[in-house]
């Protein structure tokens, strides 16, 4: 018998009904009865643990508090050693099933603190659809003493098993106490993108305003207007796009034994050896749907030879788009080149679903000139593929074409349906990036080696330090700059920072730089000041800091690299 999944997340937990075991000793570990009450010899079931524990209950019991053990008790038992109490194995361990019976049953419920355990406890009462059980878990993960410990991992478990209220509540606390930013929780890989989206998009609404019960004191508020719910997990119709009208060649050759019927029902005439050979798994044919076997005569085609009438059939869920650019990935054909995005992704997860080898090949060979286009929605497509240095380019690309807080804003769809974990690393490296971009940098420009201009316009200093004839511009603003778009493109020669800092180092030009100074009672040409420390050396000067500073940025930023794991 195979075991019950130990865990199940709340969307897929519905209906998965244990397997029966007739014999005891059909596990080949010793079995331990477990203490009371679930020793009585009026039971008349035993589930036994995946440790071997053997727990003795009552159908009665069991069926009321679970759905899911109602319907599987009333199909026919097999016979084992002791007929009229047969054996039930589960995946749980003796620990949590245990906990489980004690909150289904008329017991005193044990209080639990535990982390692990509460997980453990909260997927048993899930995948069994007990709901007496799962009530007394929402009390147990939002008491007063987990909420203040870890108000973050109390938020993803409830996430993770699509406890709205629950989710809510922990996701206030934890904004209130400024436990969300920088947080180790690795609970949080597990829940969506979406989730963790939308819980930074509440603690950026965090204030501290005046107490309008309390004069002269100040609370912290949060607004949840629109941030949305945590645990949604919806998946908004895509816009429709225009489909084939039929198959074109080279699907209707008369070779071809099989049909592969597209989700618009267009059929495309095929070979079954060139699709074994694209899919030595048989991975398109083993997942479709046949829905003729040969015998039944399917809809005439008219652009299709006689001897195609009756051929097999097998209908797959995928439009005729992607399935014809798929089709063509397995042919020796050109098969052209895909520059619609939404195309493009469907296509690579039809050739990761139905195991095409040759087709995720070419995928990831025009993925490079498809990254411009939308840099987070491939980078989630590169990180489901696995597909590290694609991934990569797109986090680089996503940091050249947003600053930081466009990309803590920035919401795509496939968020509520892709797990946190990459969603939390590319957030975590845009963070370092900000942090390699603002860091201290020792700008050297070479430019000249006068003590007298040097004084003031130094071939050699830090961007901490703040030169002393400029009182308009501070080297700072270029690291606030930064922090937001950690790029050389902040520092370029067109970006408005880069504008401020050349006017206030022309503005800071000393008097000597109108040509004459003072000498006595007249003026006369100051030689030395214009081959010295001249305009054209500070020109040369100024520009030679900003290449300096950028080169620094890049270099630094560059040495961040993206975990993908």
């Amino acid at each position: 018998m195979t075991p019950v999944a130990a865990e199940v997340p709340a969307a897929n937990a519905a209906h998965q009904v244990p397997t029966v075991l007739g014999r005891a000793s059909q596990r080949s570990q010793e079995t331990t009865r477990a203490a009371a009450p679930f020793n009585r010899e009026d039971a008349d079931i035993v589930i036994r643990s995946s440790d071997n524990v053997e727990f003795h209950v009552h159908r009665i019991i069991l069926s009321l508090a679970s759905p899911v053990f109602a319907a599987m008790l009333t199909l026919p038992q097999p016979p084992g050693d002791n007929p009229t109490r047969p054996v039930v194995d589960v995946s749980e361990d003796s620990e949590t099933f245990g906990i489980f019976l004690q909150m289904c049953y008329p017991l005193e419920e044990p209080r639990l603190t535990s982390f692990p355990l509460i997980r453990k406890v909260l997927a048993c009462a899930v995948k069994y659809e007990a709901p007496r059980v799962l009530s007394s878990m929402k009390i147990a993960l939002t008491r007063p003493g987990l909420l203040e410990e870890d108000p973050l991992r109390v938020f993803a478990l409830a996430c993770y098993f699509g406890l709205e209220e629950e989710a809510a509540l922990a996701a206030e606390k934890a904004v209130i106490d400024e436990r969300v930013l920088g947080a180790e929780c690795a609970e949080l890989n597990d829940i969506s993108a979406a989730a963790y989206h939308r819980l930074l998009k509440l603690h950026r609404t965090r204030a501290v305003k005046d107490d309008a019960k309390h004069r002269g004191l100040r609370c912290i508020v949060v607004d949840h207007t629109d941030v949305g719910p945590f645990c949604e997990q919806a998946n908004p119709p895509r816009a429709p796009r225009p489909q084939l009208e039929s198959a074109s060649h080279p699907f209707g050759l008369p070779d071809a034994d099989v049909i592969i019927r597209s989700g618009d029902l267009v059929d495309s005439h095929v070979s079954r050896s060139i699709l074994m050979l694209a899919s030595p798994s048989g991975g398109i044919l083993e997942k479709a749907l046949r829905v003729t076997d040969g015998a039944v005569p399917v809809t005439p085609n008219e652009d299709c030879p006689d001897q195609h009438r009756g051929l097999p059939v097998y209908s797959i869920r995928e439009d005729s788009v992607t399935i014809d650019a798929l089709l063509r990935m397995c042919y020796a054909t050109d098969h052209g080149h895909i520059h619609d995005l939404d195309v493009y992704l469907d296509v690579l997860t039809a050739a990761r679903k139905y195991q095409v080898p040759k087709a995720e090949r070419i995928m990831r060979a025009i993925f490079p000139s498809l990254v411009d286009q939308a840099p987070l929605r491939l980078y989630f497509a590169a990180t489901e593929c696995g597909w590290v240095e694609e991934a990569r380019m797109s986090a680089k690309q996503l940091l050249q074409v947003h600053d930081i807080p466009s990309i803590y804003r920035q919401y795509l769809p496939e968020m509520e349906t892709v797990l946190n974990g990459p969603y939390y690393r590319l957030l975590n490296y845009v963070e370092a990036c900000s942090s390699a971009a603002t860091a201290t940098h020792v700008l050297s420009t070479g430019k000249h080696s006068s003590l007298s201009c040097d004084g003031r316009y130094p071939s050699e200093f830090s961007t901490d330090e703040n030169l002393s004839w400029n009182n308009s511009f501070r080297f700072s603003s270029f690291k606030n700059a930064l922090r937001d778009r950690p790029s050389s493109s902040t520092l370029s020669a067109n970006a408005p920072l880069a504008r401020e800092f050349v006017d206030a180092v022309m503005e800071g030009l000393p008097k000597e730089h109108s040509d004459y100074h003072s000498n006595g009672g007249g003026y006369q040409r100051s030689k030395k000041s214009i081959l010295e420390c001249g305009s054209s050396t500070i020109t040369e000067w100024m520009w030679a800091v900003l290449d300096c500073y950028s080169a620094a940025v890049d270099l630094a930023v560059e040495k961040v690299e993206l975990e993908v794991v």
